[in-house]
């Protein structure tokens, strides 16, 4: 079973680099998530194979609880919306404003692969 609680894992230091979301029990079960690969979001820190436990960071994520089993799509639409995150996806930056109608928000969930 998926940990409820949601966890945004950043490098410290350099929070405009980018962040993950992993579903862990304690702060320090995310970071370790994130250097496994084991994120819900799979990014470019997912992918950094030079990280190391002391380089990052984590903060509870509310917005995006219990939702561990849900699609990515819906986990980022509850961070975007929920939690003022931005998406950056194929160069185009999805904030809360651009998936507010309906026919937005299904152009949104139409990126992912699920």
């Amino acid at each position: 079973m998926t940990p409820y609680k949601a966890w945004e894992v950043f490098v410290i230091d350099h929070e405009d680099e980018g962040h993950e979301i992993a579903y862990a029990d304690t702060r320090n079960e995310a970071k370790y998530k994130l250097l496994d690969g084991e994120c819900k979001t799979c990014g470019n820190l997912c992918a950094d194979s030079n990280l190391e436990y002391l380089d990052l960071s984590a903060r509870r994520l509310k917005a995006c609880d219990g939702l561990g089993d849900e699609p990515v799509s819906v986990v980022l639409e509850a961070a975007i919306k929920g939690a003022g995150w931005t998406c950056n996806i194929d160069g185009v930056e999805y904030s809360a404003d651009d998936i507010s109608d309906e026919e937005s928000l299904e152009e949104f969930r139409s990126l992912f692969y699920e």
